[in-house]
């Protein structure tokens, strides 16, 4: 590890990132271990930085928001790290339910039943 590594992307919690993977990251299938390591240990600052929350503190966290905003490829780790992130919850959500909805009535805006076996 280089000096860089132990002051960049500095964080004083870890991030779980529970609304959208409610399992915890390293069940959601979407991560190897290693890359669950990075966001739960820096995924404040990679979010705080991409936002534009914190200023960069060095030249490893200018050339991530330098990514983040379009300007150059995912190079590094945190980079790629934090692009599968993005990624994976830029996902359309699908819900299934199998609550019988399709045989309930619908009522329109006059308060009337709708026939909707058309």
């Amino acid at each position: 590890m280089t000096m860089a590594e132990y002051t960049s992307f500095q964080s004083d919690r870890a991030f779980f990132a529970r609304e959208q993977f409610p399992y915890g990251l390293d069940r959601s299938g979407e991560f190897t271990r290693d890359q669950v390591q990075l966001i739960k240990a820096h995924g404040y600052a990679y979010r705080a930085l991409d936002r534009g929350e914190r200023q960069p503190e060095n030249k490893e966290e200018r050339e991530f928001v330098a990514f983040c905003h379009g300007q150059k490829t995912a190079e590094s780790k945190h980079e790629r790290v934090w692009n599968r992130f993005r990624a994976a919850t830029s996902k359309p959500i699908i819900n299934v339910s199998m609550d019988g909805a399709r045989n309930k009535p619908q009522v329109d805006m006059a308060g009337e039943t709708v026939d909707s076996d058309f």
